[in-house]
């Protein structure tokens, strides 16, 4: 199974390597170069436990991490079964909302790259509405239908710091029982 995971952070990094380690081939990509450098080099980025045992098993075997101009990244996403977002939106306190621009460049790439087949994964918290309009935006954009030829899905994060690769692991509808 191919799987391109964007956003490489708190939630996306373990995602990606919990998929890797259960067998899927991950395309991890983040804007962040910095951190695809020290992923490349298998560095962890942050604390949490069996990390960085995941990382130094699983990169450049099962798992690439790439920035958005590396090459290849379309011909990664066009290959991909899945594709996981996993983005961050700021916090933004009522009445106030979040920045959705990242989720919605992705989206463009995606449509760009092409989306017949795959299914989008949302692993990210949003306002009320936003998935519904997502699609409407696919869907207007390409003619595709949503359940027919392709599919989306809105799985929030929800793991805890300290405890992201366990809780991935155990938790129901985890991304590794796709």
């Amino acid at each position: 199974m191919r799987v391109c995971q964007y956003g490489l952070g708190r939630i996306g990094l373990p995602i990606a390597l919990i998929l890797a380690d259960s067998g899927c081939k991950v395309t991890g990509i983040d804007i962040n170069r910095d951190l695809v450098r020290k992923l490349q080099k298998k560095q962890v980025p942050f604390i949490e436990p069996g990390l960085e045992e995941l990382l130094k098993k699983h990169v450049n075997n099962g798992f690439i991490p790439k920035h958005p101009n590396d090459g290849a990244v379309i011909e990664d996403i066009a290959s991909a079964e899945y594709i996981v977002i996993a983005v961050g939106t700021g916090f933004a306190r009522y009445p106030e909302k979040p920045d959705l621009s990242k989720l919605y460049s992705i989206i463009g790439e995606l449509i760009t790259a092409g989306i017949r087949g795959k299914t989008i994964i949302l692993r990210v918290t949003l306002p009320i509405g936003t998935t519904e309009r997502v699609i409407d935006i696919i869907e207007k954009k390409t003619g595709l239908k949503e359940g027919k030829d392709f599919w989306f899905a809105f799985v929030p994060e929800r793991i805890m710091e300290g405890r992201a690769i366990e809780e991935e692991r155990t938790l129901p509808l985890s991304l590794i029982h796709i």
